[in-house]
């Protein structure tokens, strides 16, 4: 039944926003959150000499390392096919494998999120983003509504794990 819900999400996502600016952009967004763009991000702020940012780049490439395994380990247990895979009439619009919830690049996105926010203070900017990227999954025919909510739940607690966790250095600067 839900299968049956998130699927006509999904085809009134792709039928309302269907044109060839977004069959261009779409799998750009959803590219930043792969992990050789965020590395790159991460790699950016190492070259800074604020302290701060350094530390950002190695929550960054931790929180990616945290997020694989925990988005990993959801896939695994919940063993939820792609859309495209069960829904004939759904094609995804880029490759994708394994399974499907969570989006593993909604909840990169989510987790990047969280650290700049963090970091910067400009959640109005990177929280709209991250949602962006869950909505180009949809869009694109690889993930569910619910695999994309799932995705910013795991990245949001990924992100709030680290910070906890690491606040005391934060602090020290």
């Amino acid at each position: 039944m839900l299968d049956h819900l998130d699927h006509q999400i999904g085809l009134g996502i792709k039928f309302i926003l269907n044109n060839k600016g977004c069959d261009w952009a779409m799998p750009l967004i959803s590219g930043s959150a792969e992990g050789v763009t965020l590395t790159l991000l991460a790699l950016f702020l190492l070259l800074s000499r604020n302290r701060k940012d350094k530390m950002t780049a190695i929550l960054i490439l931790a929180g990616m390392t945290l997020t694989y395994h925990l988005v990993g380990m959801i896939k695994e247990s919940v063993c939820r096919l792609r859309p495209f895979v069960t829904f004939p009439d759904v094609h995804a619009m880029v490759p994708a494998s394994g399974f499907s919830f969570p989006s593993g690049h909604t909840a990169f996105a989510f987790m990047t999120a969280y650290l700049l926010t963090f970091r910067f203070g400009k959640g109005k900017y990177f929280y709209p983003f991250a949602a962006l990227v869950g909505l180009s999954r949809i869009y694109l025919g690889v993930h569910y509504l619910t695999d994309v909510i799932a995705g910013a739940v795991v990245g949001i607690c990924a992100g709030y794990v680290l910070m906890v966790s690491t606040r005391q250095l934060f602090a020290e600067t």
